[in-house]
């Protein structure tokens, strides 16, 4: 069966709350931060997001192929490369999902399956 990795940089923000991570917009596991979490997915087109509160990523289509390696994607947290945290808060109360949190696929060559 498929299996999808997320990986929650170490960061300061947040430290002491999981983020949900969501497959097909319900939750199936949480993730604290400097850990991973894997989740089985069944073979084909999945969306998977992050989310803690209101603070949600937009959903990173996959194409799960059932005897593929692991999808390993990466969450950005607020405060990596610059940016300022709670600007983001502010922008996340005006619906602005994902200036809070970024989901990426590694190593992935197209420019589309990443979000954030």
């Amino acid at each position: 069966m498929p299996t999808i990795r997320v990986d929650r940089t170490a960061s300061t923000y947040g430290l002491l709350r999981r983020l949900k991570v969501l497959v097909d917009g319900r939750k199936v596991a949480s993730v604290w931060v400097g850990r991973s979490v894997e989740v089985e997915v069944t073979p084909g087109v999945h969306e998977i997001a992050v989310q803690m509160d209101w603070a949600k990523t937009p959903p990173l289509r996959v194409d799960c192929a059932s005897d593929s390696s692991p999808l390993v994607m990466d969450v950005h947290d607020p405060g990596a490369a610059g940016q300022v945290p709670i600007l983001n808060v502010i922008l996340s109360f005006f619906g602005v999902r994902s200036a809070f949190y970024g989901l990426t696929l590694r190593d992935s060559p197209d420019p589309e399956s990443s979000v954030g």
